[in-house]
C-alpha cells in the first residue's frame, strides 16, 4: 500500500483554513484505503485524528530546522510527501521549500498565488522549477502560476478544495436573518456586513445579522473593535463553534452575505460551505470569479452593501427566487465531495510515482 506523508504547518484546533482543508484530505484518502500520515507543528491536534497518525513534532518552520525534519521524513518512510502551502504556521520560514531536496517524489498543493505579497511569489519558484507535480485548487490560480513559470504548465493539476463544513440537516429557513461566515480577520468582508447591518437598520428593515466565525488569538484585539462598534446594530456573534453547529446556522437564515474583497472564488471554503449547504448566496464579483455562478441562478451578486440591501430585499419577499438559488447552490455544491477529491489525488498519487519510476521528473 502507497504511504502518503502530509505535511502541514497547521491542523484543527489552530484556524487556518488550509490547516482544515489538509486534514479533511488526508482522513478522506484514509477513509478510501490510503496510508496516510500527516507532519506537523508541535502544540494542539484534533481530538479525533480519524484514523490517521500526526507527527506534531516541527518546532518552526526555519531553515535550522531542516536537519530535524528530514530526519523526520526518513523515520516514516513514506512513498509520497504531500505538502499543502501556505499555512498559518510556516510564518516566513522557508523550510517547506527546501523539502523540494528530499529524494522522496513530492506533490505540493499551492492554495494561493494571485493575490499574495510578491515576496511570498517569489518564495514559490522551488516549488514551481523542482517539485514532481504542482496542484492548484482554481483553474484561476493555475493560469497565474503559468504565469509566474510558464514551464510549470506540463506538472501542473487543478483539484479543488473541499468544504470544511459538512451538510447540515434541512430546516425552516428564517428569511429575515443575514449571515456572515468565514474567518474573523482584516480583509475578510466583515466591514462591509456591518454596514449592510447598518443600511438596514437606518431603512427601518425587521433582519436579524448573524457573524459566524472563527477567531484566533491574533485577532483578537480586532474583533473586540468590531464587536464595540456594532453595539448599536442587529448583530449576533457566534464564534469557534463545531462544523455541525455552523452547518445548522447555514441551513436555517433566509442568506448569506459573503462580500469578498477580490470577489468570489472556489479557493474560498467559506463560499464552498455555504454552496454545500443550499444556502442563498449573495457575494461580490471579481476576476477569480468562476464563470458558471451565474446570478439570479445559484448565487446574486452585489459589489457593495448599498447593491445587496436591494438584493437582499428581493430575496426576502420572493419565495421561488430563494427556492431557485438554494437548489442551484445544492447542484453546484455536489462538486466539492471530499471523497471524488480523495478520488483525483490518489490518481495523481500513482501518476507521480509511475513517472519516476520511469526516471522522468
Amino acid at each position: 500500500m502507497v504511504k502518503v506523508l502530509m505535511i502541514s504547518g497547521s491542523l484543527p484546533p489552530r484556524v487556518c483554513g488550509v490547516g482544515d482543508n489538509a486534514f479533511r484530505l488526508a482522513a478522506a484518502l484514509s477513509e478510501a484505503g490510503m496510508n496516510v500520515e500527516i507532519l506537523t507543528t508541535t502544540g494542539p491536534v484534533p481530538d479525533d485524528s480519524l484514523g490517521v497518525d500526526i507527527h506534531a513534532s516541527v518546532r518552526n518552520w526555519n531553515l535550522l530546522r531542516l536537519s530535524e525534519a528530514m530526519r523526520e521524513i526518513r523515520a516514516i518512510r513514506p512513498d509520497i510527501v504531500h505538502l499543502q502551502y501556505p499555512t498559518a504556521e510556516y510564518k516566513a520560514g522557508l523550510l517547506p521549500q527546501a523539502l523540494v531536496l528530499s529524494r522522496v517524489p513530492l506533490v505540493v498543493t499551492i492554495h494561493e498565488a494571485s493575490y499574495v505579497h510578491i515576496l511570498r511569489r517569489i518564495s514559490l519558484y522551488p516549488f514551481l522549477i523542482l517539485a514532481d507535480r504542482v496542484v492548484a485548487t482554481t483553474r484561476f490560480e493555475a493560469d497565474f502560476l503559468v504565469g509566474l513559470y510558464p514551464s510549470v504548465r506540463k506538472k501542473l493539476s487543478v483539484v479543488s478544495i473541499g468544504s470544511s463544513i459538512p451538510a447540515g440537516p434541512v430546516l425552516v429557513r428564517d428569511r429575515n436573518t443575514i449571515m456572515y461566515f468565514g474567518l474573523i480577520a482584516p480583509r475578510k468582508g466583515i466591514e462591509e456586513f456591518l454596514e449592510l447591518a447598518d443600511l438596514a437598520g437606518e431603512a427601518g428593515k425587521p433582519w436579524t445579522f448573524r457573524i459566524v466565525g472563527a477567531l484566533s488569538s491574533r485577532w483578537r484585539e480586532y474583533a473586540q473593535e468590531l464587536h464595540k462598534d456594532a453595539l448599536s446594530l442587529s448583530v449576533e456573534w457566534h464564534l469557534n463553534l463545531s462544523a455541525e453547529e455552523v452547518a445548522k446556522h447555514l441551513a436555517s437564515v433566509g442568506a448569506v452575505y459573503l462580500p469578498f474583497p477580490d470577489g468570489a472564488s472556489l479557493r474560498r471554503s467559506s463560499l464552498i460551505a455555504a454552496l454545500v449547504n443550499s444556502s442563498p448566496i449573495i457575494t461580490t464579483r471579481g476576476g477569480s470569479t468562476p464563470s458558471d455562478l451565474v446570478d439570479g441562478e445559484n448565487v446574486l451578486f452585489a459589489n457593495s452593501p448599498e447593491v445587496a440591501l436591494k438584493k437582499i430585499q428581493r430575496l426576502v419577499s420572493d419565495a421561488e427566487l430563494s427556492r431557485r438559488l438554494s437548489c442551484g447552490a445544492a447542484e453546484y455544491g455536489k462538486r466539492f465531495s471530499w471523497s471524488q477529491i480523495a478520488e483525483q489525488y490518489i490518481d495523481l498519487y500513482g501518476y507521480v510515482l509511475s513517472t519516476r519510476k520511469r526516471g522522468r521528473p
